[in-house]
């Protein structure tokens, strides 16, 4: 996926993905990005014709007040992003994502 329908799709109700965690840390380690921050990061397993979801890889405010109360810290909420995805990167698992990112104000 390219850097600008990643921004389109990820900024739309509908988010982006599915996206791999290896793509989703090269779309967000782009300096077009440092203008957003992604607010939502749903993680599914692939296993054959089923997606499963994941919440251990997921950013969807079940990490407490670094989940929920990051929104004041853009790079801790960062952080905490980056964490899951190379998480779900190294992990031995077919994780993929679905994105969500809003413009840092």
């Amino acid at each position: 996926m390219n850097k600008e329908d990643f921004i389109h799709n990820a900024s739309s109700g509908r988010g982006a993905g599915p996206v791999d965690p290896e793509e989703l840390i090269k779309l967000v380690s782009q300096p077009e990005m440092s203008a957003y921050w992604v607010t939502r990061l749903e993680a599914h397993e692939r296993r054959g014709e089923r997606d499963i979801v994941d919440l251990d890889f997921a950013v969807i405010g079940l990490d407490g007040p670094e989940n929920w109360e990051s929104h004041h810290d853009f790079h801790r909420h960062d952080r905490l992003v980056m964490r899951k995805v190379e998480a779900a990167r190294d992990s031995d698992r077919s994780i993929e994502f679905r994105v969500w990112i809003e413009r840092r104000n």
